[in-house]
């Protein structure tokens, strides 16, 4: 399912001033559609995706989704960095939580969490809890438990942020495996432009504080792309073009002059 946001602005009043997160935001994501979010810190990126989840309200504008989700089914499902599982729940129990919560039995429901979670590798560690599991594993059961409750969005906001790089790039693998067998329309935030590079058919690069869309660049090389990107000029095109446009936000926000050379 596809949704557009409509000039969608999100402001929060506090005791010391008005702080605006997004302005005038204009958005528009295709079903299937694999979607980037890049930008500087403070953006407004995370604020964006609790909008479209409905966790928040927006201030003005709004957001049309293309069809109303059917009955039992979830509009959108959201993978924060932080694995959120629960520490006295087993493996199975946590990837099961969101289908018992759509009142699926938890029999059937752990049978075919079970079975997801054998296609993610993860079938030795079915009974062991959280604490037991690396931080990659974990990252998998957040990421099983909200496609089995089968959204028809998937939200994911920095969801390898926390990892190692070598356990980051096995699972953007994984990923895309999950969504060319799923088809799940996503809308992903990074603040990594080589991970936008790689997953993406649109990279949308946002403004610093309030958030607003700078440009929208399609990515059309094939799938997969990680051996193509250290030689191919477009790919290398898109990159310099993406940080072009956040350089000068993420230097303000750290205080640091841009160099000149004569």
């Amino acid at each position: 399912m596809g949704f557009h946001c409509e000039d969608l602005s999100k402001h929060y009043q506090t005791r010391e001033r008005d702080l605006h997160a997004i302005s005038g935001v204009n958005l528009s994501v295709e079903d299937e559609e694999f979607v980037c979010l890049i930008g500087p810190s403070g953006c407004g990126k995370t604020t964006l995706l609790k909008l479209i989840a409905g966790l928040l309200q927006p201030s003005s504008g709004r957001i049309c989704f293309d069809t109303d989700p059917p009955a039992g089914r979830i509009r959108a499902g959201m993978v924060f960095q932080e694995q959120g599982l629960f520490p006295w729940m087993t493996i199975v129990q946590n990837a099961a939580f969101g289908l018992e919560c759509m009142k699926t039995s938890s029999q059937s429901a752990r049978e075919r969490a079970a079975d997801f979670l054998l296609q993610l590798g993860l079938g030795d560690f079915l009974n062991e809890y959280p604490h037991q599991l690396s931080g990659g594993m974990r990252q998998r059961v957040a990421i099983a438990r909200v496609i089995l409750a089968d959204p028809q969005i998937l939200l994911m906001d920095e969801p390898f942020g926390s990892l190692d790089a070598q356990t980051r790039m096995v699972l953007i693998d994984e990923l895309l495996r999950i969504w060319s067998t799923y088809r799940k329309t996503v809308l992903y935030v990074t603040h990594d432009i080589e991970e936008a590079l790689l997953l993406a058919d649109r990279i949308v690069v946002l403004s610093g504080r309030p958030g607003t869309i700078l440009e929208t660049i399609e990515v059309t090389a094939e799938r997969p792309r990680r051996k193509a990107l250290p030689t191919d000029t477009i790919l290398a095109d898109i990159r310099a073009r993406v940080w072009e446009l956040v350089e000068g936000d993420v230097r303000q926000d750290l205080h640091i002059e841009e160099s000149r050379h004569e």
